[in-house]
């Protein structure tokens, strides 16, 4: 009984917060060429395409860059996505968090067994959007303000299935690109130093280095 309690307010949950997510339209999805111009109205230059960038310019100059493993657990890794999500939120308070943006890149890379476990947690997001379509066509996942706990789950996907995507912050100041080979790299506007998100990166273990 206590099983079928527990799904039963597993399931109530999930309806709400489709019903939440719906009707607010906290998340959104997009596709690659909306995502490209969501990031050029906050002065980031991407590349067209389902690509990563090897540099990012923030309103026209390249920015700092810190290069850090994705090793360890699945805790280990749902941490490194959590130090990566509050990077710039203002007092590392979770209800301060403004929104992000997280776009896919490659998704199919490994074995299908172990892609079907993921894309099953990834469409269980995209469907809360209330906007069902292919990844393909839109690979971008918007979520809004205070929507952190959805956004966490999202960005530590591609980490711990070793999918290749970028993360973008919405303030503009902060873009972080996950490769599959088992790091990322992360990109910072003038007023987040390299220094400061090293130092960040380093409290927490994920033993960083400036690129």
């Amino acid at each position: 009984m206590a099983v079928q309690r527990h799904g039963w307010r597993f399931t109530r949950d999930l309806e709400r917060s489709a019903q939440t997510i719906a009707g607010s339209c906290l998340v959104r999805l997009l596709t690659s060429e909306q995502a490209i111009r969501w990031c050029r109205e906050r002065r980031i230059e991407l590349p067209m395409g389902l690509r990563l960038p090897e540099r990012v310019a923030f309103d026209g100059h390249d920015g700092p860059a810190v290069h850090v493993p994705i090793v360890g657990s699945p805790i280990d890794v749902i941490r490194l996505a959590y130090v990566l999500l509050m990077t710039n939120v203002p007092g590392d308070d979770a209800e301060r968090f403004a929104g992000a943006l997280l776009c896919f890149v490659d998704w199919d890379i490994w074995s299908e067994t172990t892609e079907s476990v993921g894309h099953a947690y990834l469409n269980a997001i995209r469907d809360l959007s209330g906007e069902p379509a292919p990844i393909g066509d839109a690979p971008g996942l918007l979520c809004r303000k205070k929507d952190f706990k959805l956004a966490h789950a999202a960005l530590a996907l591609p980490m711990m299935f070793q999918w290749d995507a970028w993360y973008v912050a919405e303030d503009g100041g902060l873009v972080a690109c996950i490769h599959h080979h088992g790091y990322m790299t992360i990109f910072s506007a003038e007023h987040v130093t390299a220094d400061t998100l090293y130092r960040r990166f380093e409290a927490g273990g994920h033993n960083p280095s400036v690129v």
